[in-house]
């Protein structure tokens, strides 16, 4: 009897250890982040100044394969300048993490980087492109009527704007009186932050029709059209009601102003 019961003792003691060895066999690692790819937004072209249309979103996932959630994820602006809507995210039930990107001013290629702690990096590519004069319309100015010798009231205005309506600054205009005489304030004016270019234009001499030229490189010249009048009304400015000593020259001279 009581060998029957060590055998039984010895043979319960195998099992057990057994068991337990199982148990140290079916251990499993806990999820931990191993790999990320780029789900969106690389490889895109975006006009200069403006956002893009796609996010750039990465996804995450474990040693198995499987999405993580809530792993937090950091973006940086590596190149090519230009900002981010966000420089960290955490990643949704999908594993997904993501941050809008707005470009620079600055025409090239611009690299975004994603980095999930203990991950090797991911890095975004985008194109920017440079906005362009693509659109140039006259403002103000054209169709008015001056008299000969004088000043116009209006100036000449043109709009320049880019190819997605917007007004474009720091483009050129190019301004020549190409008949009718008259002088410019300038050859040449650049568009301001609202897209216009200004010139004041003063009539000649002629009476007739004056056209002025505005031309934007690449695009098709503006014509202004001024009506010159006769000037017909004569008007005193200075030297009217002066005393003087006989013999001596009056202080100020006679000046008259001549319009229409």
């Amino acid at each position: 009897m009581h060998t029957f019961h060590r055998r039984l003792s010895v043979a319960a003691l195998m099992v057990a250890s057994l068991g337990l060895g199982a148990c140290s066999d079916d251990t499993v690692a806990p999820p931990a982040a191993t790999t990320s790819t780029i789900s969106s937004g690389s490889n895109q072209t975006v006009l200069a100044g403006t956002a893009a249309t796609a996010p750039l979103a990465i996804k995450v996932v474990d040693q198995n394969g499987a999405v993580m959630s809530g792993v937090s994820v950091t973006f940086a602006v590596a190149s090519g300048g230009g900002s981010l809507s966000s420089t960290s995210a955490t990643t949704d039930a999908g594993g997904i993490a993501s941050t809008l990107y707005t470009a620079g001013a600055t025409a090239g290629t611009a690299s975004v980087t994603a980095t999930v702690t203990g991950v090797a990096p991911v890095t975004f590519s985008i194109v920017v492109s440079a906005r362009a004069a693509t659109t140039a319309t006259l403002q103000s100015g054209s169709g008015q009527t001056a008299a000969a010798g004088t000043a116009a009231t209006s100036p000449f205005i043109v709009k320049v704007v880019d190819q997605t309506g917007a007004p474009l600054a720091g483009t050129m205009v190019s301004f020549v009186v190409t008949s009718g005489g008259g002088t410019l304030s300038a050859a040449s004016a650049t568009t301001d932050a609202s897209g216009l270019a200004t010139v004041n234009y003063t009539a000649g001499a002629t009476v007739g029709t004056s056209v002025v030229t505005a031309t934007v490189a690449g695009l098709a010249p503006l014509t202004f059209s001024t009506s010159i009048g006769a000037a017909n009304v004569v008007t005193i400015v200075s030297g009217n009601s002066q005393t003087g000593a006989p013999g001596a020259a009056f202080a100020a001279p006679y000046t008259v102003r001549v319009a229409n």
